[in-house]
């Protein structure tokens, strides 16, 4: 699979998570993106035009993990004092494909673990989950209007120089369930890199294998 001449250019690297961690003791309500998109530069397409359900998708999932974000902090203060989280560098990172968000600690040499600690982590990630359900981005249903939008994701994925599949017709996808996804087309190297954070984030999708933000590869 052949890339477009200088596809990406890595303008820096730099020591910052693909999570964009957080302070324990501070909130990220402020936190807009899951990948820090001034660190990747594609030739894009000047002729593509997003649709306005991809801005739509990303406004409403960058929002939902905003509150989980700020959700899980909170509720993990509640029940381990503040300088614990911050001596353990307990944090909460958003998955690298999809929209959930969950909590990591690191451990201290210098300071012993509370054995409670990661069972604490897992009920303010179930709390937070429960009080802000997934938004429905599409539905386990095949219909055409899904199909449309696989057929602009895998649009944009080409615009941003790669190159993929002829797709089945619409009678065919929907009758297989709508497995076929652009994304899968992606090279197993950018599939397994930073790169694929960005991609999620600029050519979003939905539907069948994308429900609630979640693609299974």
């Amino acid at each position: 699979m052949k890339l477009m001449q200088k596809r990406l250019v890595v303008l820096a690297m730099s020591a910052m998570t693909l999570s964009l961690t957080a302070c324990a003791s501070t909130t990220n309500s402020e936190v807009a993106s899951p990948v820090d998109v001034d660190r990747y530069v594609f030739e894009v397409d000047p002729s593509w035009v997003e649709p306005a359900w991809m801005t739509s998708h990303r406004t409403i999932g960058n929002e939902y993990q905003n509150s989980l974000f700020d959700c899980v902090i909170h509720e993990l203060e509640l029940v381990v004092p503040p300088d614990v989280l911050a001596d353990l560098n307990v944090r909460p990172v958003r998955s690298q494909i999809g929209w959930d968000v969950s909590l990591m600690a690191t451990p201290n040499p210098e300071r012993s673990t509370p054995p409670d600690l990661f069972d604490l982590m897992g009920y303010a990630e179930d709390a937070c989950r429960e009080r802000f359900p997934r938004p429905d981005m599409g539905g386990f249903e095949a219909t055409l209007e899904l199909y449309e939008r696989m057929l602009d994701t895998r649009a944009c994925l080409i615009a941003h120089g790669f190159e993929m599949r002829e797709p089945p017709d619409a009678e065919t996808w929907i009758a297989l369930g709508g497995t076929f996804i652009p994304q899968q087309q992606l090279p197993l190297s950018v599939r397994d890199s930073e790169e694929v954070i960005y991609l999620y984030e600029a050519c979003p999708a939905s539907g069948p294998v994308w429900y609630g933000g979640r693609v299974r590869l």
